[in-house]
Order: C-alpha cells, then structure tokens, then sequence
C-alpha cells in the first residue's frame, strides 16, 4: 500500500509533457462551471427575498403605502370578525352561567327548608318521647295506683332481662308483651 502511494506522489510531483489541448483547458472549465453555479445559487436566493416580499419589487412609493393600507384593512376586518365572534361566545358563557347558578341558588334554597322542617319535626318528636317532668315536681307525689305498680314492676323486670343480654324479642316472649311495648320501653330508659 505504501508503493502506491509513493508512487502516485511521485506522479504527481513530476510535470508532465501531454501537451494536449483538453488537459491544459481544464482548470479554465472547472473555474468557468463554479462561476456559473455561484451565479446559479445568488439568483435563486434573490427570487426568495422578492416573493418574501410579496411580489411587486417594483412597485413606487405610494403604491407600496396602499398595499400595506390594504392589507392592514384586511386584518383588521378579519381581527374585527374574531372579535364579534368571541363577544357572542363570552355572551353566551355567561348567560349558561348565571343559568346555572340560578338553578343551584334554588337547590341550595329547597335544601334550607328540608333541613328546616327536619330539626322542626326533629324537636317535635323530641318533645313527644320525653315525659314531662315538670308537672310532678309541682305536686306533691300522690299514691300510686295498682296499675302504675304492676307497670313499674313490668318495666324493672325488662330492664334487669336486657341487662342480662336477652334480645327484645325474647324478653316479649318470656313477659308475655309486644315486642314493640319492649322497644318503647327500652328507648325510653335510654332517653
């Protein structure tokens, strides 16, 4: 490898004598031919810039202004459309808005007043499990009758079976009572 490339060194490093016509042209072509190319590449980069420009490089002063004048029109009609266009749309928001919070004012409303009659009806249930114990703190305590004692009695033998851990129903069952007299009974003691 090394004798071919000391050998094209030395053919290269040594004139020759061809003398022919074609040989002693050439360095003249290859210049010609870059000349040509540079010309090629500088034209095209000019028509770019001239279509960049809108096409009318020749075009005098006051022309070049109305152009322009017309073209600022244009934008402005298109920026004028754009603008009454995004207008309606806002427009159109706000009424879906206020539409809506309307409608959820008067939810919010409907659900004040169902909260409202809840706690009413809420107290007024209070007030009718709960005995009234200001009418015997008035008077003095009166002889019981037979009936308030076997009543006392039932109620004693109820809560001493619920504490014991017999179910309601059992305890209905072994009594001989309702069940739901039960219940009532034990909601009471827990009231």
């Amino acid at each position: 490898m090394r004798a071919m490339l000391q050998e094209t060194e030395q053919s290269l490093g040594e004139p020759q004598d061809s003398g022919s016509p074609v040989v002693e042209a050439l360095p003249m072509f290859l210049m010609l031919a870059g000349v040509v190319m540079l010309i090629v590449v500088l034209m095209g980069n000019i028509k770019k810039k001239s279509k960049r420009r809108g096409n009318t490089p020749d075009l005098e002063p006051r022309e070049r202004i109305e152009a322009i004048r017309k073209q600022a029109n244009e934008s402005r009609t298109v920026l004028d459309s754009r603008t009454a266009e995004t207008a309606a749309l806002v427009r159109e928001m706000t009424a879906l808005l206020d539409n809506r919070s309307e409608k959820l004012e008067i939810l919010i409303q409907q659900a004040d007043e169902r909260i409202t009659r809840l706690e009413r009806l809420s107290q007024e249930a209070e007030q009718r499990l709960t005995p009234r114990h200001s009418e015997t703190n008035t008077t003095p305590e009166t002889p019981r009758s037979e009936s308030t004692l076997a009543s006392d009695a039932l109620r004693q033998q109820i809560y001493d079976l619920a504490d014991q851990g017999h179910a309601t129903n059992e305890i209905a069952q072994r009594l001989g009572q309702h069940a739901g007299k039960v219940e009532l009974i034990l909601a009471l003691r827990r009231a």
